[in-house]
């Protein structure tokens, strides 16, 4: 049967690895593989973005821009660079 053809797990695999390891550098999730095998493990960070519906892109982006004091000029800037408020995004 071609949904479970070897070539079509290896995709998925490859696919959810690489979205795992991606949240896990945004630190939203722990993501540990060992012996072939695969343990997620949500933080606080992915519970709030989860909760919020923040995407990992916005994530990402507040990353280098996120203190813990800010102005509030900074927190508009902040929220500017939010991917769910651009228009382009």
């Amino acid at each position: 049967m071609v949904a479970n053809s070897a070539a079509l797990f290896e995709k998925r695999h490859k696919l959810i690895t690489t979205a795992a390891r991606q949240l896990a550098k945004l630190e939203m999730v722990d993501f540990s593989e060992q012996d072939g095998l695969a343990a997620f493990t949500i933080k606080d960070g992915g519970r709030i973005a989860a909760k919020y519906y923040i995407r990992h892109q916005t994530i990402e982006a507040w990353g280098p821009i996120f203190k813990p004091e800010m102005s509030e000029a900074d927190v508009l800037r902040v929220l500017s660079t939010s991917t769910e408020v651009c228009a382009h995004a």
